[in-house]
């Protein structure tokens, strides 16, 4: 980018010194020598006249007309290419995104300390993964019932939704039991809820292994061995993941007052986390803004010193103007003489006062 507003601003340098070059040849070799020769036949300035500026008027018209094109065609050509170089705008810019840092900063010290206050169970690692035992759990125990109903006249699609939809259904009611009954501030009446629970999975369990063996039994012409379809032996590994879960659940799952804690936790990390992005995201804006601000101040003293070399080359260009007036009229003037006024130095053209570069240096 830098390098492309440097390539712009030499080029608009090129264009405006070739400007200075073709109005200069033109007012040297036509101008300058017309009025010089006209005066000459009239043999003026006069010999001893003071001053030849009144003269020379046209000359220095012409010449104070290209200094204030140069410094149109340069504001011109910083409107076009580069914008207004408004320092100021991005010094208040980049003060209001350090502000902005430092309040994102204030922000993150304050979370800490609310986040610190928190008091985190030592459980809290082992309940971010225990919905993945859970599942483990549920998965094994829908494959475990799939299999087991595979006896269902061999319909495997059928085995398979029985097995997900139970399997999937114990653990699950096995999870709510558990905390259901964790909230329960008696411990003695915790043991029997538990016991109850208990009792009702595997009453649930030798219902369900009854009713798989009472269909492979009816629905099939072979003979089904006792390991093959025992209620009893189907209701005992069904309750292995159940209680299982149940344990799980008891021991490590955190309990009500513990998970709003944690999510407390986790929000406050959270915000952590959006205010450490926010503060990156300002940090590279304020990188970019410096980056401008830089290349503003270089393309700004690179047009200074520009103008300031082609302002030079246009008095150059006035001077070799008047040299060739003075040379024309000394030849054509019929008096023969020489005005005194020749030797004394012309009056130089003020440049023109320039506005444009605004850039705050501080």
């Amino acid at each position: 980018m830098k390098s492309t507003s440097f390539k712009k601003v030499n080029q608009l340098v090129s264009d405006i010194n070739a400007q200075i070059t073709t109005s200069h040849e033109v007012t040297k070799k036509t101008v300058a020598p017309v009025t010089a020769r006209d005066l000459a036949e009239k043999n003026l300035p006069t010999a001893d006249e003071p001053s030849f500026e009144p003269y020379i008027s046209q000359l220095k018209a012409r010449y104070t007309t290209l200094k204030k094109n140069v410094e149109l065609n340069v504001e011109g050509g910083i409107q076009k290419f580069l914008g207004i170089l408004n320092g100021s705008y991005l010094t208040q810019k980049i003060t209001e995104v350090k502000e902005k840092i430092t309040a994102e900063n204030n922000k993150i010290k304050n979370l800490m300390i609310d986040r610190n206050r928190c008091i985190i169970p030592w459980n809290y690692r082992i309940y971010k993964n225990l919905i993945w035992l859970l599942i483990l759990f549920g998965i094994s125990d829908s494959i475990w019932t799939s299999s087991s109903f595979l006896y269902l006249n061999d319909i495997v699609f059928v085995a398979i939704v029985i097995g997900i939809v139970l399997g999937l259904s114990q653990i699950f009611a096995s999870k709510a039991a558990v905390l259901a009954i964790r909230q329960i501030q008696s411990a003695r009446r915790r043991t029997k809820y538990y016991l109850i629970a208990i009792a009702g999975a595997l009453i649930f369990s030798i219902i369900l292994g009854l009713f798989r063996d009472n269909y492979i039994r009816e629905n099939s012409d072979e003979i089904i061995s006792f390991w093959s379809s025992n209620p009893f032996y189907f209701a005992l590994i069904n309750m292995v993941p159940i209680i299982a879960t149940a344990l799980l659940l008891h021991y490590f799952y955190p309990t009500k007052e513990q998970i709003e804690e944690i999510k407390k936790y986790e929000d406050i990390k959270e915000q952590i986390k959006h205010c450490d992005a926010a503060i990156k995201s300002l940090q590279r804006e304020q990188k970019q803004l410096e980056r401008e601000r830089i290349e503003g101040l270089s393309l700004n003293e690179k047009l200074m010193h520009d103008e300031t070399k082609l302002l030079e080359k246009v008095d150059a260009h006035y001077d070799e103007s008047i040299g060739v007036f003075k040379h024309e009229n000394i030849l054509r003037r019929t008096d023969g003489l020489f005005p005194v006024c020749f030797k004394r130095a012309h009056e130089s053209i003020p440049n023109p006062v320039t506005e444009h570069f605004n850039i705050n240096h501080k």
